[in-house]
C-alpha cells in the first residue's frame, strides 16, 4: 500500500487562471491553498514575497496544478487494501485479466476443514518482488501457519531474478475449521504487480477392504527433493474414525506404507484420506491388498490415491 501525500481539489469557478491584473499574486495563492498538505519548500519558494514578478508565479502553480491532474497523482487518501476472491479449482485470471497486487492486499478462499490446499501466485513482472505472508486467517480469525512451498516439485516459476526466494510464492496448508480463509500478500513491488492466483485441493483418496485380504497396505510415495509431511486418516463405510490424521514424514524420494488392515480389523471396509503439505502432485499413494501368512503373501491388486480433480467424488 501507497500513502499519496497529494491531492488536490477545486471547484470549476476556482480553476487555475491567471489574468493581467494585480490580483496575479492572490490568485496563485488561492490555488496553492487548495493542496491538501503541508506545503513543501519548492511551493513555499514560488510564493517567496521576495519574487517579483507575480504574473510568473502564478503560471508556474498553473502548470504545477495541471502537472498534478496529468500525471495521475489527483489521489484523494492512503491505498486501501484490497480483497480478491480466489474458487479453489480455478485461477484468478489469465495474463489478461489478472489481479494487481499490492502489499496488505488479500486473497480469500472458501476452504474444507481436513483437506490441504496449494495456492500459488504466478508473478507476471521479471522485477517481481510478490511474497505471500505465511500466516492464513481462519473464519474465527485465528492464524494457521501455512507451509511455504513455492520451491518444491513441481516449482513456481518466475521471470528474470528478481524474486530469489520461490518458497513464498506458494502456500500449502491444511485448515482446522470450514469457510473463507484470507492469504495476505507480504511484499510486492511499489504500486503494485500483476500476478495470477490458483488455489488446488492436494488431498488424496483412497479406499481399503479387509474382508477378503489379509493385509491393507497404504503405501505413500514422496515424488519430490524435498520433506513431505502427510495426516492419514481412515474411516468405516458407516463413518466411524479408525485413524484420525495420523502423522506420517517421507523423506525426498521415499516411501512410507501405513498399515491399515492392523486398524481396522476383518471384514471391514472404507475410505482413505491424506492430507500434505506439498503441492499438487508431490505425494502419491495406493491401497495394496495382499494374502497369504507374513512369510508368504501374494498381492492381489492396488487402488490409486486420487484427487479430488483427478475425478474423486
Amino acid at each position: 500500500m501507497s500513502d499519496y501525500v497529494l491531492s488536490f481539489e477545486a471547484p470549476a469557478e476556482q480553476q487555475p487562471h491567471c489574468a493581467n491584473s494585480h490580483s496575479d499574486e492572490y490568485t496563485a495563492r488561492r490555488m496553492l491553498n487548495h493542496f491538501s498538505f503541508d506545503k513543501p519548500k519548492l511551493l513555499e519558494n514560488l510564493m517567496d514575497t521576495s519574487v517579483k514578478n507575480s504574473r510568473a508565479v502564478c503560471h508556474n502553480v498553473r502548470r504545477l496544478f495541471l502537472g498534478v491532474l496529468v500525471s495521475g497523482l489527483l489521489l484523494t487518501s492512503p491505498a486501501v487494501a484490497v480483497d480478491f476472491p480466489i474458487t479453489v479449482g480455478h485461477e484468478s485470471g489469465t495474463s489478461d485479466s489478472a489481479f494487481t497486487a499490492s502489499a496488505g492486499d488479500t486473497f480469500q478462499v472458501n476452504v474444507t476443514s481436513g483437506r490441504s490446499y496449494a495456492c500459488t501466485a504466478h508473478p507476471t513482472d521479471s522485477a517481481t518482488e510478490f511474497d505471500f505472508s505465511m500466516n492464513v486467517t481462519d473464519p474465527d480469525s485465528a492464524t494457521l501457519t501455512a507451509n511455504t512451498c513455492g520451491d518444491v516439485e513441481p516449482k513456481v516459476t518466475v521471470i528474470g531474478m528478481a524474486d530469489t526466494s520461490l518458497a513464498d510464492n506458494r502456500l500449502c496448508f491444511t485448515p482446522t475449521m470450514s469457510g473463507v480463509h484470507v492469504l495476505s500478500v507480504e511484499t510486492a513491488k511499489g504500486g503494485g504487480e500483476v500476478v495470477r492466483v490458483e488455489c488446488v485441493e492436494t488431498t488424496l483418496f483412497g479406499a481399503f477392504n479387509t474382508n477378503v485380504n489379509d493385509f491393507n497396505f497404504l503405501e505413500l510415495e514422496n515424488t519430490t527433493t524435498s520433506v513431505v509431511t502427510a495426516k492419514v486418516s481412515a474411516f468405516t463405510n458407516a463413518g466411524s474414525t479408525l485413524l484420525d490424521a495420523v502423522e506420517v514424514t517421507i523423506q525426498p524420494g521415499a516411501r512410507n506404507d501405513v498399515d491399515i488392515h492392523s486398524a481396522a480389523g476383518t471384514n471391514v471396509f472404507g475410505p482413505i484420506r491424506v492430507t500434505h503439505d506439498g503441492p499438487i502432485g508431490a505425494l502419491q499413494g495406493r491401497t495394496s491388498f495382499y494374502t497369504g501368512s507374513v512369510t508368504n503373501f501374494n498381492l492381489n491388486g492396488q487402488t490409486e490415491l486420487r484427487t479430488r480433480a483427478d475425478g474423486h467424488r
